[in-house]
This record gives C-alpha cells, structure tokens and sequence, in this order.
C-alpha cells in the first residue's frame, strides 16, 4: 500500500513518521513497516486484509493531530494521503452525527453547513483524481473543514448533554483531582495548592515499597499519608500493581518467576499496603496498564487470571474502597511493538464481561507529548473514545494532561512532533484546553472523576510542563480555570435542583 503525499502543492523532503502505525478492523493496530521515500509512503503489511495508516498532520487553522485514513486495500497504484485523510474524517463525523442523533437541532445547523461544505469540497477532490496536486488541495480544504466541524460537534454534544446530567444530580461533587508524582516529597507542598482539588492520587511503586523480598519500606508513603490525613483531603492510591520494568522490584528480577510464585507475591503485596492505608483510602488503582506492559511476559490467560485474583483480593481487604483497572495507551498504539501485549478495548471488555468484581477503569489519556499513547488527538476522536469505552458498563475515571508549553526543541509549528491544538502548546492554550476536556468528558453519563496527571513542573513524570503550577509554584491559568469551572458546576447543579 503506498501513498502520494503533498503539503503546499508538492512532496514535501522529509515526513516525521515516529507516530505513524497501521489499524486493521475494530481500530486494531497492525503490525507492518512504514517508509517515507521520495513524496511516497510505503506500508508493508504482513496480511492482505484492508488497513488504514495512522500518523500525524498538520490542519491548518485548527492543529497537528495524530488522524488517520479509511482502511484500503492493497493496491500497486499509491493513493493519494490527503484525499485518504479527508474520506475518513467526513466518515467519522457522519458517524458521531448517527450516534449522537443530533441532525435536527436547531443550533447544528451551522455544523450541518460545515460538514455539506467539507462533503462538497472532498467530491471535488476525487473528481480531480487525475491531477493529484489539485486533488491534495482540495483534500486539505475538506479535511480543515471537517476538523472545525468535528471540534463544534463534539462541544455541542458535550453541552447538550451536561446540564440534563447536572439536573439529575450527577456527576459526585468531588470530581477534579490531581495525581501527585512519585518524586515529590509532602514538605514541597504549598498547602494552598491542593485546597480546591477534591482528592488527590498518591502513586505507589511497587519497587519503593518493597525493596527486598518479605522486607517493606513505607516511610515516605506514610508521611504522604500523614500530611494529607492532617489536611483532611480525599486520598486514593495509584498504580499499585503496575509490571512496567522500572516498577518491579529489582529482587525480583534475578531470576525467573513462576506465575503461581507472582501470583502469590501480589497477594502478600496488596494484603501488606490494605492493612496499613486501607481505612483511609476512598479508592485505589489495583493494576494499571498490564495489558500494555508486563515485565513478566504473562500470557493472555495469566494477565486475566492475575486481574481477577487483584480485584478479588482488593474487595476481600478494602470492601469501602472503589476498585479501579486503569487502562493506558487507549488507542493502542503499544500494540504494534510490543508482541506479549493485549489490545486495551480487547482487554477491557474480556474483564468487563468475566464477571471480575471491581468498580471502574480509569482511562490514561494525557496528550502533547512525543511518545507512545500521547500524542496530540482532536476532540471529535476524543469523544469518540470515551464513547467506546462507555459501552461497556462500567464507572469511567479519566487521568488526563496537556502541557503548557512545547516539548519539542523547536518552537515552529512543522517541528512539534508531538502536536498541538490550535495554537502551539501555551499556558493560555493549556487553560483552554482543559476547560474543554473537562466539559467534554463530564457530559458522559459514566464518567465519575478527572484526575489531571502533574500538579507541578517540577516533577512531570508523564507530560513535561503539564503541571497545574510552575515549578516555583506559582498558579497556572490552567488550575484557575480548573477552579472556575468547579465553581460554575456547583452553582448550576443548584439552580438545577428541583424544588420541594
């Protein structure tokens, strides 16, 4: 499969293809090599079944964002990448339209000639297959239209749907939080700074914790606890059991382990952290990300098994505490490289639907950095993605963050490998951003709670700059919009309320 590629009417020299991957059926990554030579893209698969090509594109006007094409079929010809990008963006809207059921609505009438717009322009691309220089422009027309049409669809859809949730008493009142960072010590802290957050996430390795066999050290997640017990803030617990390599203790990779043996550590692991926090946590996340990355190479069978016995272990220990599953990298880009790993919406719904006893999945999705699962997505795809995992019945808890200023060396817009949305990445673009998310995630019926991922610059394990404070701890825009849009939801659930 090949493509014609074309930016301001001619191939462009060099095309960054780092986040490029190929997606087969039910948003499956494919696995396959991606080269860009001379203005073509070529994609070797290993099947012969129809595929897409994931990667990022510059739309003008609106950001650089991780899109995609419609799955194709191999053919000796090369498409032409804009025309492909823009076929799928209108698919998506007309999709999102169905779904959501929004065509009569007085206000999407606007949307509506957007999207005709978009539709019209892209029926004179493929008229113009013969000359692709012109069918490229006119595919860039189509697909800046459609993006701006996806964006005000999917805040329209976001505000359709949040007051009628406000009216009926949801979502919880202590929704927003933060996620505190594994290297930040409780005497860093302003107190100010965590005094209109709702709950904070305190991170937990495996590896601090437990640094030689049948020996625990808990001193500094006690004086965590201490700190933010004196307080009187809402604590939850994160990443508890998490087998990325740089979480597993490193006794315990001196020599091979059994399942059974792992099995068995995970019991004692988790009885030792209930035993002493259990009473004072509200929640915690049991297992995180270990469909994506297992130190161990679990099989299918074993990260399922290893699920269950957490999340029944968990209940036995802490029965008031929610159990929660976070899923990371849900678009499931990791799949493509890592061959012992599981897709994410595969596993969630294999847990989902075992009649595992656990209360939620938290859904990793930080954006606006240049490494796997992060890249920068539109809110139309964003949408969609909550919406994907909604379908499975089970309490959404979203961790989220964007920075405030570029990760990239440079500060030229074509150099942001990791993208951008609208402007590049600024303080003013962060607040913004987060404004948006936040409503846009809220409007979901099954979404509980937000956490943003970095509280502050100095330590962002994740994101870099994407903290809610500088470094030096002084207030970001995007904390004070955080606050405001607390404040605005408290007050209309209020005059929502119905009276007695």
């Amino acid at each position: 499969m090949k493509f014609l590629v074309f930016k301001e009417g001619k191939a462009p020299d060099t095309l960054d293809l780092q986040a490029s991957y190929l997606v087969g059926p039910d948003e499956m990554p494919l696995r396959g090599r991606i080269q860009y030579v001379e203005g073509v893209i070529n994609c070797e698969l290993n099947t012969d079944d129809a595929a897409a090509l994931a990667l990022m594109w510059e739309v003008k006007g609106s950001g650089k964002f991780l899109l995609q094409t419609t799955r194709l079929a191999n053919r000796a010809a090369p498409y032409v990448l804009n025309v492909e990008l823009a076929r799928w963006r209108l698919m998506r809207l007309m999709q999102k339209l169905e779904d959501w059921s929004l065509f009569d609505y007085q206000p999407m009438q606007s949307i509506n000639d957007l999207i005709s717009k978009a539709r019209s322009l892209f029926v004179r691309a493929v008229q113009s297959a013969e000359n692709p220089t012109d069918a490229a422009e006119l595919a860039n027309e189509s697909l800046e239209v459609s993006i701006e049409a996806g964006e005000s669809l999917a805040k329209f859809h976001a505000t359709k749907m949040l007051t009628p949730r406000l009216s009926q008493g949801g979502p919880a009142r202590k929704i927003f939080g933060c996620r505190l960072d594994q290297s930040m010590q409780a005497d860093e802290i302003p107190v100010e700074s965590l005094g209109s957050l709702s709950f904070v996430q305190v991170p937990v390795s495996w590896a601090e914790l437990q640094p030689a066999a049948k020996t625990f050290s808990f001193g500094k997640l006690d004086r965590w606890f201490e700190f933010l017990l004196k307080r009187r803030i809402t604590i939850k617990l994160s990443s508890v059991i998490k087998l990325q390599e740089s979480c597993v203790p490193d006794w315990l990779k001196t020599g091979k382990i059994d399942f059974e043996t792992l099995r068995d550590l995970v019991y004692d692991y988790l009885s030792h952290i209930a035993n002493r926090y259990g009473k004072y946590i509200r929640s915690w996340i049991i297992l995180s990300g270990v469909h994506a990355e297992n130190y161990f190479n679990l099989n299918f069978d074993q990260i399922l098994e290893l699920t269950r016995l957490a999340s029944l272990r968990a209940k036995q220990l802490c029965p008031r505490a929610a159990s929660i599953i976070e899923i990371v990298c849900p678009w499931g880009e990791y799949y493509v490289r890592n061959l012992r790993s599981i897709h994410p919406f595969l596993y969630a719904d294999m847990v989902a639907q075992s009649g595992i006893n656990f209360d939620g999945f938290a859904l990793h999705m930080p954006f606006g950095a240049a490494k796997e699962g992060m890249y920068t997505r539109d809110f139309l795809q964003i949408s969609s993605l909550v919406d994907r995992y909604s379908i499975l019945g089970k309490p959404l808890h979203i961790i989220t963050a964007a920075p405030s200023r570029s990760t990239s060396a440079e500060a030229h817009s074509e150099d942001l490998s990791e993208g951008y949305w609208g402007s590049p990445w600024s303080e003013e673009i962060q607040a913004s951003w987060l404004e948006t998310f936040y409503r846009l995630a809220l409007s979901k019926p099954l979404v509980e709670s937000i956490t943003w991922d970095s509280l502050s610059d100095s330590c962002t394990e994740s994101i870099p700059f994407s903290g809610l404070f500088t470094k030096d701890w002084v207030i970001k825009p995007a904390f004070a919009a955080m606050c405001e849009l607390q404040r605005e939801l408290a007050e209309t659930r209020t005059n929502l309320r119905p009276e007695t």
